[in-house]
């Protein structure tokens, strides 16, 4: 299956702000004149910009993101950043959510990674005796056909939740799922759907759980 190329930068530490807006607002424009079927960009400018490229990306096929994330929230770490700072700067990703059921009060010793507006806890990590254990809300493993085939099963349910006013349109809607998934070059139907590539490249949906086992559990393994 093809897929559409991600084109990424990482800034490191280079460029001070005039020039990293310039850079920034240059390469929006620029590929606002490219075929965006072809492929996307993503650049990961340092800390002190990323409040300000995200200004100047707003409407663009330019995403942007950070160069490193903590794994706490917050604590006594010079240097570094969190995700929920990230978050607040306007950095977030897209993931597949079709629970009914949410955490509403953490286990003792529980702690909470990550949230958003449709449930506040969709990740947590929860320590019990000598283990300690990762679980998320949202779907990372679904791709756009199985999320498809979940919608079909509870096409019911939707229409009652008003996702869709009817089956037809329920079904146009899954149809449009399932050829975004078998064609994922077609730009225009992800655009309709409001789809990006964090849906859509298995590498960036799952990367959040990967640094979890990367950064947490792998070390604790280790010792």
């Amino acid at each position: 299956m093809n897929r559409r190329m991600l084109i990424a930068g990482n800034w490191k530490m280079n460029v001070m702000n005039s020039d990293g807006l310039a850079l920034a607002k240059g390469l929006a424009d620029k590929i606002k004149t490219v075929e965006d079927t072809l492929f996307e960009m993503l650049v990961c400018p340092p800390y002190t910009l990323i409040s300000s490229v995200i200004d100047v990306s707003l409407n663009t096929n330019l995403s942007v993101g950070a160069q490193n994330c903590h794994t706490l929230k917050q604590g006594p770490h010079t240097g570094d950043i969190s995700a929920a700072m990230l978050k607040d700067l306007g950095c977030y990703f897209d993931a597949f959510t079709s629970h009914d059921d949410e955490i509403t009060v953490l286990p003792d010793k529980g702690i909470r990674l990550s949230g958003n507006d449709f449930t506040s806890v969709q990740s947590v990590a929860v320590s019990y005796k000598n283990s300690e254990f990762w679980a998320v809300q949202y779907h990372p493993e679904y791709d756009l056909h199985e999320m498809a085939r979940l919608m079909f099963c509870r096409m019911e349910k939707l229409i009652k939740l008003n996702f869709f006013k009817s089956e037809s349109e329920g079904l146009t809607y899954i149809n449009q799922l399932e050829l975004l998934h078998n064609e994922p070059s077609r730009s225009d139907m992800a655009s309709e759907l409001k789809v990006k590539s964090d849906i859509l490249d298995d590498s960036i949906r799952t990367l959040e759980v990967k640094n979890w086992i990367n950064h947490l559990v792998l070390p604790s393994v280790s010792n």
